[in-house]
């Protein structure tokens, strides 16, 4: 059997219901030749229900079982280095596809065969509705302008199965952020275009964000860090960044205590970034 022009990895944990309307819109889409690897962590019976259910029948939807480990980095990589197509897509188990995302994306992907990655942007729903990333965004999304914020949604994505597998695929070290680090990873070797049509519906969700949000900015702090001592990232642009999630880590922890710390921290951080910015000391 041939493979087919796309891998479309869907991680899971016990989302039985979204996952249903998830995979709905994979088969509604106007591109047929994909295989759909539903990466699921740990089992459960709702979500094998589902599968029978939605994909009964049809051998391009794989369901995948592993060990839960809680890790989202380890459920993406079971299907990355599953996939047979030489093209991949990454939908999370609550996010939606509009009916043309895969053919338009792949034909950009073909007009440019320089292109590793092709992502757009997104309609949010839910808790909080908008478009992201907001306001004008580059076409070519450079390690540069990545520095500055994360302008990849990882529903919107798909890249060159080989490219990623080079890269090692996300980190599963990672607690929040595996997707960020790998698209900056991506950003230093290869090109990524952002296509500026909303392909893709991000649903949001209430509960306790605020607490999610802390854990993963320490976990964009770790990654721009590290990319500071690889020496991928210079003194100026390093501080400038790590001072912007000392601010937001200042607004969204708890405790006086905390914010005082990291707002002095994000002083701090200002401070450096424009010695280092200086003539001769950066």
């Amino acid at each position: 059997m041939s493979p087919p022009r796309v891998s479309v990895i869907v991680p899971t944990f016990r989302r039985p219901k979204l996952l249903r309307e998830t995979l709905t819109t994979v088969q509604q889409q106007t591109l047929q030749d994909f295989e759909c690897l539903v990466v699921e962590d740990g089992a459960d019976p709702e979500t094998a229900r589902v599968m029978l259910e939605v994909c009964a029948g049809d051998a391009r939807f794989v369901h995948l079982v592993l060990p839960h480990s809680g890790k989202p980095g380890r459920t993406r990589n079971a299907g990355l280095y599953r996939a047979r197509g030489a093209l991949c897509a990454f939908l999370d188990d609550d996010d939606l596809w509009l009916a043309p995302k895969l053919e338009r994306q792949l034909a950009v992907l073909n007009a440019e065969p320089s292109l590793g990655l092709v992502c757009t942007r997104i309609e949010a729903f839910g808790a909080r509705s908008g478009l992201w990333p907001h306001g004008v965004t580059p076409a070519e999304l450079s390690f540069a302008k990545l520095v500055t914020g994360n302008f990849v949604a990882t529903s919107s994505v798909v890249a060159r199965r080989e490219l990623l597998v080079d890269l090692g695929g996300f980190d599963e070290t990672l607690e929040r952020a595996q997707d960020y680090d790998l698209w900056l990873r991506f950003a230093r070797r290869f090109k990524i275009r952002f296509v500026d049509e909303v392909l893709c519906r991000y649903r949001t969700h209430s509960g306790n964000i605020s607490d999610d949000r802390v854990r993963s900015l320490a976990c964009v702090e770790r990654i721009l860090r590290r990319l500071y001592a690889e020496q991928a990232l210079g003194a100026s642009p390093f501080y400038r960044r790590l001072a912007s999630i000392q601010r937001e880590r200042a607004s969204v922890e708890g405790g006086l205590k905390k914010r005082a710390y990291f707002r002095l921290a994000a002083l701090g951080a200002t401070i450096r970034s424009r010695i280092a910015g200086l003539p001769g000391l950066s």
